[in-house]
């Protein structure tokens, strides 16, 4: 809490983060990222987003076909 806006800094320079934002509700910052496949997905939440100081939990969601 009181973090947000640092984390969100932090998030947007990660590689494959398209776009970021804080949020009042649930969630602090929801991130939108592409990558290759699930593989390279899961490095990058697990071994950037989630390493970044103040990121409590992650959530990830799948996007099913291209809508």
């Amino acid at each position: 809490m009181g973090e947000e806006k640092e984390v969100l800094k932090k998030v947007k320079e990660i590689g494959g983060v398209k776009k970021a934002y804080i949020y009042y509700g649930v969630y602090d910052i929801i991130a939108e990222v592409e990558t290759d496949d699930n593989q390279k997905l899961g490095k990058l939440v697990t071994d950037c987003i989630r390493r970044i100081p103040n990121v409590e939990a992650t959530i990830t969601l799948l996007i099913v076909g291209n809508q």
